[in-house]
């Protein structure tokens, strides 16, 4: 349940940072590699559907952007950073993170049927304020999970006939479904358009008039980060 996302989210952060940064610069970037499927990117971002074979770790590489995700499944992997054990990390269908630049370590799927499965996005430039930047406020039935100097995260539940409005769109925003359904987004002056999502999927807003947000199926689940 994503009751419990804050604190799924802390003990990730410390399994994960406990990779702290290493002084060497010659590991290979975290991307791309085998397994992690470019799936969208801009000037803003780079998102990566990513698998993680059971039993098959990756290379000791360096995240050299700051990055974040979602999980799409409930899993367990393995996080070895450099001259450290190993630590073993479940995470939950919907749990969703953030890490800094810098994190080196090797990573490995222990889970079958599935196989740890999640979205991955690195943030490609600096902060870019929005007009709307000092409105922090979002819509009243989602979870804020998160807020830093780059991102605001949201884990957001529609059920059909909910409607969220003013809130997506104020900033350069990407939403990354958990569970799919049919979203009919749009701006007061934009045509109604609906469109059907399935888990996995991404979608990025840019900036702008906020959009409407009106669902037209129930149980619609989804990581929305508004980009800083």
């Amino acid at each position: 349940m994503w009751m419990i996302a804050r604190f799924a989210q802390s003990l990730i952060v410390a399994v994960l940072c406990s990779a702290a940064p290493s002084q060497a610069t010659d590991e290979p970037p975290a991307f791309p590699r085998e397994g992690a499927r470019l799936i969208l990117e801009n000037e803003r971002l780079v998102a990566y559907d990513v698998t993680w074979a059971p039993n098959e770790p990756t290379l000791l590489h360096r995240h050299v952007h700051d990055y974040f995700g979602v999980e799409l499944v409930a899993a367990t992997f393995q996080v070895t950073a450099a001259f450290k054990s190993p630590r073993a990390v479940s995470v939950a269908e919907g749990d969703s993170w953030f890490f800094p630049a810098g994190v080196v370590h090797v990573e490995e799927g222990l889970s079958r049927n599935p196989s740890r499965h999640a979205i991955v996005v690195e943030l490609k430039n600096a902060p870019t304020p929005t007009k709307d930047a000092a409105v922090e406020s979002g819509p009243e039935r989602q979870l804020k999970v998160l807020e830093n100097d780059r991102v605001i995260m949201w884990n957001c539940i529609w059920e059909s006939g909910q409607r969220d409005a003013d809130w997506l769109g104020r900033r350069d925003a990407i939403v990354m479904f958990v569970n799919g359904g049919i979203l009919q987004i749009n701006a007061p002056s934009e045509t109604r358009q609906e469109k059907a999502f399935k888990p996995g999927d991404v979608l990025f807003v840019p900036a702008g008039d906020p959009r409407v947000v009106t669902a037209r199926s129930s149980g619609i689940k989804a990581t929305v980060v508004e980009l800083k």
